[in-house]
């Protein structure tokens, strides 16, 4: 690769030692979606978690999925 003047990405194999980083905590997100009175604010929460998410797809799916079921919650509120 050098050759060609490409450095490659892991010369010394040490990156493959290195432990991940520690997903983030959206527990405080998770409970605001859970908790808005509105969508503006709902639309609010809900962007803010996934920027904490910061690309963790699991996490992603998590608010999504909290998301889903507010919106489920307020109409059968609104039906009530």
């Amino acid at each position: 690769m050098a050759a060609c003047g490409i450095s490659p990405v892991d010369d010394d194999g040490e990156a493959a030692t290195r432990k991940a980083a520690p997903a983030p905590d959206i527990t405080d997100h998770l409970a605001a979606i859970e908790a808005s009175g509105n969508s503006e604010e709902l639309a609010t929460v809900y962007k803010a978690a996934l920027e904490a998410c910061q690309g963790n797809q699991a996490l992603q799916t998590k608010v999504i999925a909290a998301k889903k079921a507010r919106v489920e919650r307020a109409k059968q509120e609104k039906q009530s």
